[in-house]
């Protein structure tokens, strides 16, 4: 499997957020993470050296050390090419705005659950129109 070369983001400081940069960041994928509040940000900030252990059903584990954590959005979102927002779908809107100026032009941001976007550029504000958007959902309640 080849190793994506660009930068993840990840935005939020739950469960989500520490499976999927322990998981890329032992890929070598330069791993961002985003958390508004600075307690999360002192309870991560050791993933930088110590890393972020996933453990596997088979009791297999995978360290991911990553890159940089922050609460400020120009410190972690202006070299992503990937945003992954994992956080609550009632916090999407003021995220999206408060980091809609720091994106990357062509960047792509994307969400675990939720419809923030139905008008993305209403919520995002001026983006750049080379920004993509996306969305996760899980299927029992997106075929309801």
């Amino acid at each position: 499997m080849s190793s994506f070369e660009g930068c993840l983001c990840l935005v939020g400081g739950g469960n989500g957020t520490h499976c999927i940069a322990g998981l890329a960041a032992a890929r070598g994928w330069t791993v961002n993470i985003f958390t508004a509040f600075e307690e999360e940000v002192n309870l991560l900030e050791p993933a930088i050296n110590e890393g972020i252990q996933v453990i596997h059903e088979n009791d297999d584990v995978t360290i991911g050390h990553v890159n940089k954590v922050s609460n400020n959005f120009v410190d972690v979102i202006t070299e992503a090419d990937i945003v992954i927002l994992s956080l609550p779908t009632l916090a999407h809107v003021s995220v999206l705005k408060g980091m809609a100026k720091f994106v990357k032009d062509d960047a792509v941001v994307m969400a675990i659950e939720g419809c923030w976007w139905t008008k993305p550029g209403a919520v995002f504000g001026e983006f750049k129109s080379g920004v993509s958007f996306g969305l996760w959902e899980i299927m029992p309640w997106a075929v309801r």
